[in-house]
Formats: structure tokens, sequence, C-alpha cells
């Protein structure tokens, strides 16, 4: 997305109010997330899961994130970046 893009929807938004960028496509269990990143970028190495008791970590256990974009969407925004593209885009980032 260009800055002007990114702009113009900065301009619309209400003060105080939070905005989630994000594609529901991309929607997925943390867990889900992990074996994706590591299948794509290191399919080598290999995850061990020490999931523990809600009560002795306090997360909640389905460990998912879900963004509703509805907000940023009435704005005239739309995702069109998939998840593996934005992974691209920040490792090249981080890489210079």
């Amino acid at each position: 997305m260009q800055f002007q893009e990114c702009f113009q929807y900065y301009l619309k938004v209400k003060n105080g109010n939070v905005y989630n960028i994000t594609d529901p496509r991309t929607f997925c269990t943390v867990k889900e997330l992990a074996q994706h990143l590591f299948n794509v970028y290191n399919p080598k190495l290999y995850i061990e899961y020490d999931i523990q008791p809600k009560e002795k970590t306090g997360y909640l256990p389905h460990l998912e994130f879900t963004q509703n974009i509805d907000k940023l969407k009435s704005l005239g925004w739309k995702p069109i970046t998939d998840l593996d593209d934005i992974y691209k885009i920040d490792l090249e980032r981080f890489e210079k």
C-alpha cells in the first residue's frame, strides 16, 4: 500500500477509536501460524508444544486471535495482501 493510501484512511479515523488492520482470511490459531511459518521458512526445525492449563498460565485455552475489521472497512479500506506476502515483506525489511 502506498503512503498516500494509508494517509487517506488516517484522516478518516475518529480520535480515541481502535482500528484493526488485518485480513480475516489469515485468521488462525497460534499453533497453526507457528507451524505454517516453520514449514515455509525453516522446515528442518520442529515445534515442541508444552501447553499448560489456564489456571497455571492465565491464558485462554484456544490460543486464537481474531480481530474485527468492520470499523476500518466502513472507511473504505480492504485487505489485499495475504499472510505469506506480509511475512515476506517483513523479512525483507528486517534483512536491510
